[in-house]
Parts: C-alpha cells; structure tokens; sequence
C-alpha cells in the first residue's frame, strides 16, 4: 500500500516535515513566511511605484486649443481633498492561494496585512501568494 509523503515545510530555510493538512511545520514558520512575504510584496510595490512615469505638477497642461485661447491650464483647480481618514480607508488585502486546490483569496475578501499571520495560523493550507522572482 502507498502512503502520501509528507511535505516539507514550505518556509524559506526550513527542512522540517509539515504538519498534517499544513504547509507549515510550526506557528514560528507561519510568522517567518508571513513576514518575508510581507517585505516581498513591499518591495515590488516600491519596484512598481518608482517605475511609473509622473508628470510634474509643476508643467501645466493645455488644451489642443489654447493657441486660439490662450494658456488654459487643465488642472488650473486644484483637486478636492479627501475628507476621509487614513482608519477610515479600506485596507490592502493580501492575496493568499491554497495550490492543493488552485483556491486564490484576493481583494476585500482576503486577510489584510495586521491579520495575515493569525489568518494563516487558522487556514495553513494557504500561503501568500507572491509576486514571480525574477
């Protein structure tokens, strides 16, 4: 008769078996995966943001017209400030998978960044997804 083998515990560093129905092998590994993926996600955000062009708010912007016209700045009124809290704002939710079932959890349904450690001490057949290495 075959038996499953047991897995690996899929935290970077560690060559301990999972627990059974887990991806982890202990509460510490759930910490250490949920914070190197936290600091992973950070830093593609950061990749992400700084390679984004910008316009400075600086130059104006005219219509096509503004020869017949004049100068006609379009961002000649400034924005409206948001009334609304930081608290207020709706938190990033952090895309986890469960890759035994292809089950992804993303957007408002999935856990945010303060509860993404007790989340997945609750559901251990799912890990973060993160971003492709490369």
């Amino acid at each position: 008769m075959n038996y499953p083998t047991q897995p690996n515990c899929i935290t970077v560093g560690c060559s301990m078996l999972a627990d059974y129905h887990s991806l982890y092998c202990s509460a510490e590994c759930v910490q250490r995966h949920a914070e190197e993926s936290l600091k992973l996600l950070a830093e593609e955000k950061k990749k992400r943001m700084g390679s984004k062009s910008t316009v400075s708010s600086s130059k104006s912007v005219t219509s096509p017209t503004s020869s017949l016209l004049g100068p006609v700045p379009w961002n000649s009124y400034p924005a409206p400030v948001s009334s609304q809290t930081e608290s207020t704002l709706p938190k990033e939710g952090i895309a986890v998978i469960e890759r035994s079932t292809g089950r992804v959890i993303a957007g408002v349904a999935a856990p945010s960044q303060e509860e993404i450690f007790y989340w997945l001490q609750d559901h251990p057949s799912f890990e973060v997804l993160r971003p492709p290495s490369g």
